[in-house]
């Protein structure tokens, strides 16, 4: 094992220590912000450790430059009462609605509060089931899937609407979010597979570039093309996968996504495309929780610069 090999595991090591120990001496016994004052008094030690770790340069908060120092920037700082409503899967509906018109929603089946008011037995066919202040948190159902147990889903959900979610990572903007069951209905093609998902990173209102992930829930692959459809030579997460051909509404996609993200220094908006008609997936201000970086790297400065020196952030002068 090489050297720098070596340091990471060490590191990686030395996280999951400290994520133990700060669950069990902090995370069950304070409030949000308690924790976040404690960890910011500490200089926010595991969030930089984390950093480190996944992205392979330190982590800068005074004079944040790359793409993934921002995202974490506003992580840690952005307060913007308009970012915890459009993280919100119910609440952002009502945000698209007003800005673009309800024929772009993802029709639903229901909003729940309580995972034991859901009757299972008379939901269609295929939906998917998220919470709607969480990310990945859903389960399918696809075809009745006859072999998922109800009782399996209710204890995940239930552990999913109690748990401290994002407390560790100190994400100000997701505290406040309301833990509740959506369920919406699931796009399928015709060969009965989820459509591409189409996610537009949008710097103040104008399109950058898009990003296309392929089977998302099989064998998933990412692309990245610019606004004429160029494909890049950029990577992030994933590798590269089959290119797609441009789409027949690229126009109408471009135009949305520029409103849908206009009253952000950045947003990545998601949208899916199903025999040419579009839908919002959904909006994401933080696209890889800031520990994924752009590949070749001089892609995390430069697009680090397109998010602006304005970062749009609450913070007191003395911060």
């Amino acid at each position: 094992m090489s050297y720098q090999g070596l340091k990471l595991l060490l590191l990686k090591i030395i996280k999951k220590i400290l994520i133990l120990l700060d669950k069990f001496l902090f995370v069950k016994n304070l409030k949000f912000e308690q924790y976040y004052s404690l960890h910011k008094k500490l200089g926010f030690p595991i969030k930089r450790l984390n950093f480190y770790i996944n992205n392979k340069y330190l982590l800068n908060l005074k004079n944040p430059q790359k793409f993934n120092e921002k995202v974490t920037y506003r992580h840690l700082f952005e307060k913007n009462p308009l970012l915890t409503k459009i993280v919100d899967k119910y609440e952002v509906r009502n945000y698209v609605k007003e800005k673009i018109g309800e024929k772009y929603l993802i029709p639903i089946v229901g909003i729940y509060d309580d995972i034991e008011k859901i009757d299972f037995k008379n939901l269609p066919k295929n939906f998917i089931m998220k919470t709607t202040h969480g990310s990945g948190q859903n389960i399918i159902f696809k075809d009745g899937n006859a072999n998922i147990s109800i009782e399996k889903v209710k204890e995940k959900f239930k552990i999913w609407q109690t748990e401290k979610y994002r407390f560790q990572e100190l994400i100000y903007f997701v505290q406040p979010l309301k833990r509740r069951i959506i369920i919406e209905e699931l796009l399928l093609t015709t060969k009965d597979k989820v459509p591409e998902d189409l996610k537009f990173f949008v710097f103040n209102g104008k399109i950058e570039f898009i990003q296309i992930d392929n089977d998302r829930f099989e064998e998933h692959s990412r692309n990245f093309y610019d606004k004429n459809w160029n494909l890049l030579n950029l990577k992030k997460g994933l590798d590269n996968g089959k290119i797609i051909e441009k789409p027949l509404v690229l126009d109408e996609m471009i135009s949305i996504v520029e409103e849908l993200g206009k009253d952000f220094t950045f947003m990545r908006v998601d949208l899916f495309l199903l025999n040419n008609k579009i839908y919002v997936g959904e909006l994401t201000p933080a696209p890889g929780g800031g520990l994924t970086p752009f590949q070749p790297f001089e892609n995390e400065i430069k697009y680090g610069k397109l998010w602006g020196k304005n970062l749009n952030l609450l913070r007191n002068n003395n911060e």
